[in-house]
């Protein structure tokens, strides 16, 4: 919110800003294969968070909080980095976590075998980058967060929980990130087929 003092006179301007990221959306039969998974792991758990089955996605850019203005530039972008670019599929055979065996900040599937999903995300990143975005300077890790701050009760070989999921990827999102109080709901405001 922006305030103006003219002559005594206070005028306000609201700009709305929309938390927003570009992700790989999941047909229902994988959401409930990963939930299956969710649940494969909660007699092991202390606590957890679990993403939500509706939020499941693979995030390939943050763009953060951006403007109607930008939203625009953001679909351009988008438009751009997928001309061209071919329906693929891939293998999501790994589970994982960031943090410590402990203390799972992140919780993870993610693929072995990454080629057409990295070579998307680039072209992502660099299309972003001609129409102003800022770089994604962490570098970029393909995995779809199954839970947060996840603690285990014992060990466990997570291998053994994963079973190899196939995902068809043929289209890319624009996805709105709204806070309702009860965490963060995602919202497709764009698609595009590939």
């Amino acid at each position: 919110m922006l305030k103006l003092m003219v002559k005594n006179i206070t005028i306000i301007i609201e700009v709305l800003l929309l938390r927003t990221f570009v992700a790989i959306n999941f047909p229902d039969d994988l959401k409930n294969s990963i939930r299956s998974i969710q649940n494969k792991l909660q007699p092991y758990v202390k606590t957890a968070r679990w993403t939500r089955r509706e939020n499941l996605h693979l995030t390939l850019k943050f763009l953060g909080e951006i403007d109607d203005g930008e939203k625009e530039s953001a679909v351009k972008a988008i438009q751009k980095a997928c001309k061209g670019s071919q329906p693929f599929e891939m293998v999501l055979d790994k589970l994982g976590y960031f943090g410590s065996a402990e203390n799972m900040r992140v919780m993870w599937m993610g693929t072995s075998h990454a080629d057409s999903l990295l070579s998307l995300q680039r072209s992502v990143e660099e299309s972003f980058a001609e129409f102003g975005f800022l770089p994604d300077n962490k570098g970029f890790k393909p995995h779809i967060t199954i839970g947060r701050n996840v603690m285990i009760d014992q060990n466990i070989d997570l291998s053994s929980i994963m079973k190899p999921d196939k995902l068809y990827v043929d289209n890319v999102y624009l996805m709105l990130s709204e806070n309702k109080g009860k965490g963060y709901f995602y919202t497709p405001i764009y698609k595009i087929d590939l």
